[in-house]
């Protein structure tokens, strides 16, 4: 029952760490659970649901990294998948129907994308009309480089176009950058050094007096190991959710200039830790937003969502997609202005794994269906120093290393004038100020531990001009 069979290539190395990226999603949207079994030459994924559907796995390329991969729409059969053939099917089915609805919308495509189109077209042609696995393998892997090369190159041409008419446009939300910061604002934008739009603090401070905004929050981390330890040393939810709800109002009491958006709760992803169940995690979500709203307070709310495309509900039994909590809690009436997206790119095991820019797309044109502004909070690990290692502990992360610098800076170099092309975008928040800040995520700051700016700087800022 549910059960896809792939033959794999023997130069792929399936270690556990692959293994644990393999997930199904069907025609609902929504992954689910697997069970993972390999032999050293076939793949099996189990799941209790009778339905076709994608897999989606981490993909080794030379020029990319580690990127998830998808295979199209597979049925289920007695007869074992090739594996590369199909995320190559997959991979190059998702460039022309991306390229086609561009072209349709009056985007200029360049020659090189038309070129590397054909030629990832007649390398997967010569996978499906051949018998020999090493010739299947070999060439539906030209497919998938060729093919992902063609889909970088494509979001460039998309960014380099739609993105300067996007910032220019007096009728769109205005977009703009922002960092997380855990000190005074006016001491953090010294050390920065480069001009922001935005600063987000955890609790409200002095406004700075650089010309810029603030977000206050988040209130309440809901993501695991987020949780301030006197309300985790609370002997009852009533009582931590009473001490929530006090020190919250004793913080909206304070003087509120400056303060562009209210972060109200971070990192919901559908799933409850040992703190706090889910439906404590939404009744406590509940109580923050109408206290906003019974305090007469009239700023912008922000409620942030974690792993907003789901894969953890892959490897869990039970949980909820964050996009139908949105959903349920718009349907309450709760005052919510704006979405959060907390994308910790590269992390392991509370983080997302990295994906091709058309992917960032998707998830942004997903979330849009709700109708309420977006705000893409942003994290990932950078000159990662392999002789440091993130503290053992189940709440906390391990970098995951399928990136390299080069490769990270060359994904977000793309993914983020694809991402702030879109109106709903409406800003950009750099989840740590500096390394070492947040211990959860290691390595994840725009500044190293001596101060000094990292090169994820530039490719941040420079998206803004």
């Amino acid at each position: 029952m549910g059960k896809f069979v792939f033959t794999i290539p023997k130069r792929l190395e399936l270690d556990k760490r692959v293994a644990n990226t393999v997930h199904v999603i069907g025609l609902d949207g929504i992954p689910w659970p697997c069970k993972i079994s390999y032999d050293g030459q076939l793949l099996s994924i189990h799941r209790n649901r009778d339905e076709s559907g994608h897999v989606y796995m981490a993909y080794a390329l030379p020029d990319f990294g580690e990127l998830v991969l998808s295979t199209g729409t597979l049925v289920e059969t007695d007869e074992p998948y090739h594996l590369t053939r199909e995320l190559a099917r997959g991979t190059l089915n998702r460039l022309r129907n991306q390229l086609s609805l561009w072209e349709e919308g009056g985007l200029e495509i360049d020659v090189e994308v038309e070129r590397v189109l054909e030629l990832a077209t007649d390398s997967f042609g010569q996978a499906v009309s051949t018998s020999d696995v090493n010739a299947v393998d070999r060439t539906a892997n030209q497919a998938i480089e060729l093919a992902t090369q063609a889909l970088f190159r494509l979001c460039q041409l998309f960014g380099e176009q739609v993105l300067p008419y996007r910032l220019q446009n007096t009728d769109s939300p205005r977009s703009w950058i922002g960092v997380n910061i855990s000190e005074e604002p006016n001491e953090a934008l010294k050390r920065l050094k480069i001009p922001v739009d935005v600063v987000q603090v955890s609790r409200i401070h002095a406004a700075p007096s650089e010309p810029c905004e603030l977000v206050v929050g988040p209130f309440l981390d809901a993501s695991p190991g987020g949780m301030m330890d006197r309300w985790a040393a609370a002997n009852s939810f009533e009582e931590r959710q009473a001490m929530i709800i006090h020190e919250c109002r004793a913080e909206l009491q304070k003087p509120l200039d400056r303060v562009k958006i209210l972060h109200v709760v971070s990192g919901i992803n559908g799933m409850g830790h040992r703190h706090l169940s889910y439906p404590q995690q939404l009744q406590v979500t509940i109580d923050l937003l109408q206290l906003v709203e019974n305090m007469g307070i009239q700023i912008p709310t922000l409620i942030s969502f974690d792993t907003p495309w789901a894969e953890k509900l892959a490897w869990s039994v039970g949980g909820v997609h964050p996009l139908q909590i949105a959903d349920s809690l718009l349907r309450r009436g709760v005052c919510l202005s704006m979405l959060g997206l907390d994308i910790n790119l590269d992390y392991w095991p509370n983080g997302s794994l990295p994906r091709d820019p058309c992917q960032w797309l998707d998830l942004v044109d997903l979330w849009s269906q709700l109708g309420l502004p977006l705000v893409i909070r942003l994290s990932a690990p950078s000159q990662v120093i392999p002789a440091v290692e993130a503290p053992v502990n189940r709440s906390l992360n391990s970098v995951r290393g399928s990136l390299t610098d080069e490769e990270l800076l060359r994904l977000l170099d793309h993914v983020l004038p694809v991402v702030l092309s879109r109106p709903m975008v409406h800003g950009i928040i750099w989840g740590q100020l500096q390394d070492g800040l947040d211990p959860r995520y290691p390595f994840g700051g725009v500044l190293n531990t001596d101060g000094h700016l990292k090169p994820i700087a530039d490719t941040l800022f420079k998206t803004f001009g």
